[in-house]
């Protein structure tokens, strides 16, 4: 491939972070009014087979349609107050506390073998919350074991929205102006001989200090990592979808790794009886929806079936970083060709996938990359005279 395609592969990059920066305007916001947890609320939680969560950015699709259930679903239960909320989850209680009006911050958890408090609260969210909006905590708390063997945790808070689009749910039911949050806490913890562990602190509020939490997650042998993905709709006070994925490292290096999901089946939000600011919102999706033709997407969907004024593309990638298959996965609300194409960084096109004219509705592809060297690829999707570009690692 010659350098003028070298130069459009680096332009389409350029071009898409423009278009990205254009959209954050209308995109879902989380606002307090609309989403956040209130006492008395009921929710169904159903644990399902773990979904890789996809890239991040924006026109983003994410097809859940085809769930794995893994166990028998649950309730989560609140209750409290405007002020401090508790949620009941499997035998567990956590306890949240709204600072200010619009910092949410995880003040601990009990069940029948474990509590939990913190004395210096992480940070879960703030009010309101955009696209690509990001925040970063510190906290440190105690607790017991059995109620006999005490123990430290402490550790660093990272939440960023990363990720904006569409999502397809069991029953081909879809919501649009999806907003994904990503939760990343890096914990340090360690037993401790004295039951009266609390009474340090007292002497020495330095362990309180960013400094000395920090220098625990640099130097501390052993790590865990959560990271926790959740997908926001609106007209939903709660999540929809959750993607958990703990790590242990040991100086460094990934020794233990465990992932799961959840999802939150809109219909079973017992809440929205009593909530009618989303109710009213969802009504004036619905009318939006109907108004544009069409209320869900299906792989069969006719011309006559919906009037499209512009074709409109929702795609993800994953996993990435990939060792073996790359997938993709999109959506088209309208007939148009398609191809898929896989650069190497000296502008190389090592894939060509001509995929000609493809019908509207969901479409999935693989690439193979087990053959590739490690390293960076340049992926593009490219959909009648729309070009979309995404960095591809290789591991």
């Amino acid at each position: 491939m010659n350098m003028d395609t070298s130069n459009k592969v680096l332009f389409g990059l350029i071009f898409l972070n423009i278009i990205n920066i254009g959209l954050c305007s209308a995109q879902h916001v989380l606002e307090k009014e609309y989403a956040h947890m209130r006492a008395n609320d009921t929710i169904v939680k159903q644990e399902v087979a773990y979904k890789y969560p996809g890239r991040s950015g924006t026109d983003v699709f994410w097809n859940f349609s085809n769930l794995q259930e893994r166990k028998t679903p649950y309730r989560i239960c609140y209750a409290g107050n405007d002020t401090l909320i508790s949620a009941n989850e499997h035998q567990t209680s956590y306890s949240y506390e709204l600072t200010g009006g619009d910092s949410l911050l995880l003040r601990g958890y009990r069940n029948r073998t474990t509590y939990f408090n913190a004395v210096r609260c992480g940070t879960e969210l703030h009010y309101p919350f955009h696209y690509q909006d990001s925040l970063e905590s510190f906290y440190y708390g105690e607790g017991k074991y059995s109620d006999k063997l005490a123990f430290i945790s402490q550790g660093r808070v990272n939440v960023k929205a990363d990720a904006w689009g569409t999502m397809l749910l069991p029953g081909n039911d879809t919501l649009k102006n999806v907003i994904r949050v990503c939760l990343q806490k890096d914990i340090c913890e360690r037993i401790s001989i004295n039951d009266s562990i609390l009474l340090k602190i007292h002497g020495d509020r330095s362990i309180l200090s960013d400094e000395k939490i920090q220098s625990h997650l640099l130097n501390d042998t052993i790590m865990l990592r959560l990271k926790d993905y959740r997908w926001y709709a609106e007209g939903y006070r709660y999540p929809v979808f959750e993607t958990v994925c703990c790590e242990t490292f040991r100086l460094g290096i990934p020794i233990a790794y465990y992932t799961t999901a959840f999802y939150y089946p809109p219909e079973e939000h017992v809440y929205l009886e009593n909530d009618p600011l989303n109710m009213q919102l969802q009504e004036l999706l619905k009318e939006k929806s109907l108004s544009a033709g069409h209320s869900h997407f299906s792989p069969e969907n006719d011309e006559d079936n919906h009037i499209q004024t512009e074709l409109s593309v929702y795609y993800n990638t994953y996993p990435n970083p990939v060792n073996e298959n790359l997938s993709i996965e999109y959506y088209l609300s309208d007939t148009a060709p398609v191809y898929i194409r896989l650069f190497d960084l000296n502008g190389r096109l090592l894939v060509h996938k001509n995929l000609n004219m493809q019908r509207a509705g969901v479409h999935s592809e693989t690439i193979s990359m087990d053959t590739y060297s490690k390293g960076n690829y340049i992926l593009q999707l490219v959909v009648s005279d729309k070009t979309y570009v995404e960095k591809i690692i290789k591991e």
